[in-house]
């Protein structure tokens, strides 16, 4: 079972891999043209960097986000990667256009 929802076994890291299979492709735009299925079918696009469109941002949602890292969620780190939830929530928080304050 693959497929645009990754494989289902568990591994995260092998969820891009194209329809021919081999080493999964780093690019989420290379990932998702592999799975086209016609020529007419346009082609993805590279998403915009959220840390360079919103840089004043950048050290609020970092500072917000960084909860995540501290002992109050410490009994959660043996259990998910806080890394990656840390890296989604700052780019959340860079995507919004809710008033922020500023650190």
């Amino acid at each position: 079972l693959q497929g645009l929802c990754g494989d289902f076994n568990g591994d995260a890291s092998d969820d891009f891999r194209a329809p021919s299979g081999g080493m999964p492709l780093v690019l989420a735009k290379n990932f998702a043209d592999s799975w086209r299925v016609h020529k007419f079918c346009p082609k993805a696009k590279q998403p915009d960097d959220a840390c360079d469109k919103n840089p004043d941002r950048r050290n609020w949602a970092r500072h917000k986000c960084g909860v995540l890292k501290t002992d109050l969620f410490k009994p959660c780190h043996y259990q998910v990667e806080v890394e990656d939830y840390y890296k989604r929530s700052v780019l959340c928080k860079l995507k919004t256009k809710a008033k922020f304050e500023l650190p």
